[in-house]
């Protein structure tokens, strides 16, 4: 069986509900710094995710 590695990114339980391009939308929402602890996180799951040499199913 072959396997590939996923990883969802959403929001909830913010300081504001954020609707992404939806009516609702507001770009204040969305800050530098939500941005910058966001990627950090992209950047540790998916080392993390490289770096694995096991896949449990």
């Amino acid at each position: 069986m072959e396997g590939y590695r996923t990883m969802a990114i959403g929001t909830t339980n913010g300081y504001k509900k954020v609707y992404y391009h939806l009516p609702g939308d507001d770009p204040d929402a969305i800050t530098i710094d939500i941005m910058e602890d966001v990627a950090k996180m992209i950047f540790i799951a998916l080392t993390n995710m490289a770096n694995e040499t096991s896949i449990n199913y």
